[in-house]
């Protein structure tokens, strides 16, 4: 009986991170830049990467202190910016955890989720 509850336990524990990270949230849609407005916009990317493309007024809160520092954004509804769709995930997760509403959610490197970027790129003000 021991023999199968700690590879289940290990199963059950590797399956939880690959759905945490890789799994994609429902719900959440995928949105231009031009089109965050309303709400506040929480840069989640790391600060090496935050030089690329800057959006003005936006919290930025590197993912690995958004734990820390979620209080600081001041309403419950929030637009993401994210470098990749793992830090779009687990962003999402965590707000989520905390009481946030997702808005719209922007990848910087994913080319689905940025069909429309090169047309409107020049035309938003940022």
């Amino acid at each position: 009986m021991a023999l199968y509850i700690l590879p289940l336990i290990l199963i059950s524990f590797f399956a939880y991170l690959i759905y945490e990270r890789f799994i994609p949230v429902k719900g959440v849609k995928c949105v231009n830049i031009c089109e965050m407005t309303g709400h506040p916009i929480v840069d989640v990317r790391d600060y090496n990467h935050h030089g690329a493309l800057t959006v003005q007024d936006s919290y930025h809160i590197p993912f690995g202190y958004l734990h820390r520092y979620y209080p600081e954004i001041p309403e419950k509804q929030v637009f993401i910016v994210a470098e990749s769709s793992l830090e779009k995930n687990l962003s999402i997760r965590l707000l989520k955890r905390k009481g946030f509403k997702i808005a719209g959610v922007y990848v910087t490197n994913q080319k689905k989720c940025n069909q429309k970027r090169d047309v409107l790129w020049d035309t938003c003000k940022m």
